[in-house]
């Protein structure tokens, strides 16, 4: 216990030497800023004279720079003046100068206008050119438009003649399986003799009506109707169904006796009517033969067309098939025909398409003719714009060398005169104004130089007064950081006092228990001492 009141008597006893010290540094602090207020103070007064002397030295300066000005101006001014008649010389020849470039831009501008009208004449003519290249090739494409239209009409009529041909083959090749399946039936049975009376007659058949040249033409003579069927004349065959221009089968039917009986009657109208059979046969075959010369014909004509049309070296057709495979070489042409319309048609097609890309480009290099001849125009106009401005500058400056050259032959042939009196005192008066004015001129500048020397004194004294303003500004700033750490320690001090109160309640507080110990140590002593006694005497 006696312990630690002895500590806490220590504790109090160095707090107290602390907020002793604490109370020395604060006094000190607080006199650091008084002084430096104090500087702060004075350090401002004397900025505020020096910025009254500066701009005192500024007015100063401000009214010798306008002195200098008015010094200044009024010597140019006689300079002026002293220079003006020359100047006048030097614009007479800079105009003549500048004459003879203009002339020279004139004409340089002209020889450039001459060429650019002469790229757009050879241009104009180039499209001209092409223009007419492109109306040739333009021209030739619709002939062969033309051409290959002619074409195509001649296979449309070549199809036409070939269906109907085909017909023509299929009913002649019906009728000849009819009359040669009759001819067995005919040579093994006589028919009876009822049926042949005077009056009767064979059965008819059809007329088969073929083109004249076509009909007497041997089986492979096909060049008529080739060069008929190329050259686009009217059809080479007509079929018809009645009509008979050439009959080839219409053999009258032969005349049975009325009244006749017997074995050779019946013998010769069997013989009459396996001849007329026969010759009907016959014929039959023969017209066979000569469709199928014609459709040979139509082949190689067909042939001709597509290598004509595609432009490509034909060779020799084959040789025509036999009379059993007419049906083969009837459907073939068909096929063939079908594709040459196909390939006419795509090459029309092509040439159509062509023709629409010559045609754009003819419609541009009309478009660039018409573009070539507004800028020709144009050129042209320009062209005789600056000839008349080259007229003009010629005119000009033909006037003016004609004038400098009657200046300088009459400044050449009279003498010079002489000075007048008024001339001579005004050149006097001039000099003597020109000598004061040299003179004052120097004098301004003597001035001058003074007035910088003081300026760069004033500068000097300036800059120093404005270094010290930052040495008091700096020291202001240390003040401000002073005033801030005395804030600091003075909270610290609030703190360390209030700490000290607590110290001198807690020791008052101690005393009274100290206090209140040591009696109840006494009491307790008295208590131990009657309790021996009474121990004692018991």
């Amino acid at each position: 216990m006696r312990s630690e009141e002895v500590k806490l008597a220590e504790a109090l006893t160095a707090r107290e030497a602390q907020g002793q010290l604490m109370q020395a540094e604060l006094e000190k602090l607080r006199n650091q800023l008084q002084a430096s207020e104090t500087k702060i103070l004075d350090a401002a007064r004397e900025g505020a004279e020096l910025r009254i002397q500066l701009a005192v030295a500024r007015e100063q300066a401000a009214a010798m720079g306008a002195k200098l000005a008015a010094a200044a101006q009024a010597a140019l001014m006689h300079e002026r003046r002293a220079t003006d008649a020359a100047s006048e010389l030097d614009s007479l020849k800079k105009q003549l100068v500048e004459g003879t470039n203009q002339l020279s831009r004139a004409s340089t501008r002209c020889d450039d206008l001459e060429r650019r009208l002469t790229e757009a004449q050879r241009r104009a003519a180039d499209a001209e050119g092409r223009a007419a290249t492109d109306a040739q090739e333009l021209n030739a494409l619709r002939a062969q438009v033309s051409k290959l239209a002619a074409e195509a009409a001649a296979m449309t009529a070549a199809a036409r003649i070939r269906e109907k041909m085909d017909e023509e083959l299929d009913r002649l090749r019906n009728r000849i399986r009819d009359v040669e399946g009759q001819l067995p039936r005919l040579g093994s049975s006589a028919p009876p003799l009822g049926t042949h009376g005077v009056s009767g007659t064979a059965p008819t058949m059809p007329n088969i009506v073929i083109h004249a040249a076509a009909a007497g033409a041997p089986p492979g003579a096909a060049g008529p109707a080739t060069a008929a069927v190329t050259a686009a004349a009217p059809p080479l065959i007509e079929i018809l169904g009645g009509s008979a221009p050439l009959a080839v089968a219409s053999l009258p039917p032969p005349q049975l006796p009325g009244n006749g009986s017997g074995g050779d009657g019946s013998s010769n109208i069997l013989d009459s009517e396996r001849a007329l059979l026969q010759q009907q046969l016959d014929a039959l075959r023969g017209s066979s033969q000569a469709l199928e010369g014609l459709v040979r014909g139509l082949q190689g004509t067909i042939e001709e067309m597509r290598n004509g049309s595609a432009k490509e070296v034909t060779t020799a057709p084959p040789p025509p098939p036999p009379a059993t495979d007419a049906v083969a070489a009837a459907q073939d042409p068909a096929a063939m025909l079908a594709a040459a319309a196909a390939s006419a048609a795509a090459e029309a097609v092509e040439l159509r398409e062509k023709l629409q890309e010559l045609t754009s480009q003819l419609e541009e290099a009309v478009t660039a003719k018409t573009g070539l001849e507004g800028a020709l125009a144009a050129c042209q106009g320009e062209l005789n714009e600056v000839l008349e401005d080259r007229y003009q500058l010629q005119v000009a400056l033909r006037a003016a060398q004609k004038q400098l050259a009657d200046a300088l032959a009459a400044a050449s042939s009279a003498p010079p005169p002489g000075p007048s009196p008024e001339t001579i005192a005004r050149l006097a008066q001039l000099e003597a104004a020109l000598r004061q004015t040299k003179s004052d001129y120097q004098k301004l500048l003597q001035e001058v130089a003074t007035i910088r020397g003081q300026m760069s004194a004033k500068d000097s004294h300036i800059s120093q007064l404005t270094s010290e303003l930052a040495r008091a500004t700096a020291t202001a700033i240390e003040a401000d950081q002073l005033r801030s750490q005395i804030a600091v320690l003075e909270a610290r001090i609030g703190t360390l006092t209030r700490h000290l109160a607590e110290n001198e309640s807690g020791r008052r507080l101690f005393n009274e228990l100290e206090a209140t110990h040591s009696s109840m140590q006494r009491r307790l002593a008295a208590a131990r001492a009657s309790d021996e006694i009474y121990n004692s005497n018991g």
